[in-house]
C-alpha cells in the first residue's frame, strides 16, 4: 500500500452476534440455499453450524486505526467507521446505513398526474398533497 498511494482500499466488515438475528439467518440459509437443497432442515443446520465455526477459527477483526474501514454490527444497528475520506467512500457508507435487510412491506405510490395550474391550490391541499393524505389514512388499514 505504502508503494501505491493513490489506490484507497475501505474495508467493510459485517459482524453480528445477536442470536436472534443469527438464527433467522440460518433458518433462511437452510431453506433457500442451493448448497442444502434436497438436505434435512436439522443436517443442514449442523453442517451451517460446522462451517460458521471454521470461518470463526481463522477470522481476524479489523483492529488497525490506521486503515479507512467499516464494521456494520448487527445488522446496522451499529455501525463504526474509521478512516473515512472522499465522496466514494462516503456515498458507500451512507449506502451501508440505509440498508434494510429485515422483511418489511414496502409500499410504492404514485399520484395522477396534475394538470392544474398551481397556482389555484395557493392556500388550500394541492391535488399530490391530498393524495399522500388519503394514502397515510387507507394504508394502515391494510397492513
Amino acid at each position: 500500500m505504502a508503494q501505491c498511494p493513490e489506490i484507497k482500499v475501505l474495508f467493510i466488515e459485517s459482524i453480528c452476534d445477536d442470536p436472534a438475528v443469527l438464527e433467522d439467518n440460518l433458518k433462511h440459509k437452510v431453506k433457500s440455499s442451493p448448497d442444502f437443497a434436497g438436505v434435512a432442515a436439522d443436517l443442514a443446520k449442523a453442517e451451517f453450524m460446522a462451517r460458521i465455526r471454521k470461518y470463526e477459527q481463522v477470522y481476524k477483526t479489523i483492529n488497525d486505526d490506521l486503515m479507512s474501514y467499516i464494521k456494520v454490527i448487527n445488522l446496522s444497528s451499529k455501525v463504526v467507521c474509521n478512516q473515512i475520506h472522499g465522496r466514494t467512500q462516503h456515498r458507500i457508507l451512507a449506502f451501508l446505513m440505509s440498508l434494510h435487510v429485515i422483511e418489511r412491506p414496502v409500499w410504492l405510490v404514485r399520484p395522477g398526474p396534475v394538470d392544474v395550474d398551481p397556482s389555484v391550490y395557493m392556500g388550500s391541499c394541492h391535488p399530490g398533497v391530498c393524495a399522500l393524505v388519503c394514502v397515510c389514512a387507507c394504508v394502515p388499514a391494510h397492513v
